[in-house]
């Protein structure tokens, strides 16, 4: 007898609690869903810019790689951050390729001298200052 008047207690307080959460939670999901309509594009802009400038900063290529394929931003303002991304992306092929070529793999050689130059191409035609340095710098570490 006890266990059942403790289940019903127990009971009881989870009905409750659900009921309490749903009175505080249900307004607030209807002013998000009311604020949906007040959405800015200007504001997602700035901030998918500050996402990308701290992962640049950082030299987090990869996941600034990431950000931008997500946030799928192919605006101008962005083209700083792609010319790095490529860059970082063909410095890596190029290493991954040489591994290769250590271990023998066939067409390693071939593909390690393409993404060599497509590195110091990179080095070569910078369209934004910014990543001159950077840029530089992998095409010193092939040499």
């Amino acid at each position: 007898m006890s266990k059942h008047i403790i289940t019903i207690i127990i009971s009881s307080f989870f009905i409750a609690f659900s009921g309490l959460f749903l009175i505080v939670m249900i307004p607030n999901i209807i002013k998000l869903y009311a604020e949906g309509d007040e959405y800015s594009e200007g504001d997602d802009m700035v901030s998918r810019i500050e996402r990308c400038d701290g992962e640049y900063y950082e030299k987090n290529y990869g996941e600034l790689y990431n950000w931008l394929v997500l946030d799928d931003c192919k605006e101008e303002e962005f083209d700083i951050y792609w010319e790095m991304v490529n860059g970082y992306f063909d410095y890596c092929q190029y290493r991954q390729w040489s591994n290769c070529d250590e271990d023998k793999l066939p067409g390693s050689i071939e593909k390690a001298q393409y993404y060599r130059e497509k590195v110091i191409d990179n080095a070569n035609n910078v369209k934004f200052s910014m990543n001159q340095r950077r840029l530089e710098e992998f095409a010193e570490e092939l040499e």
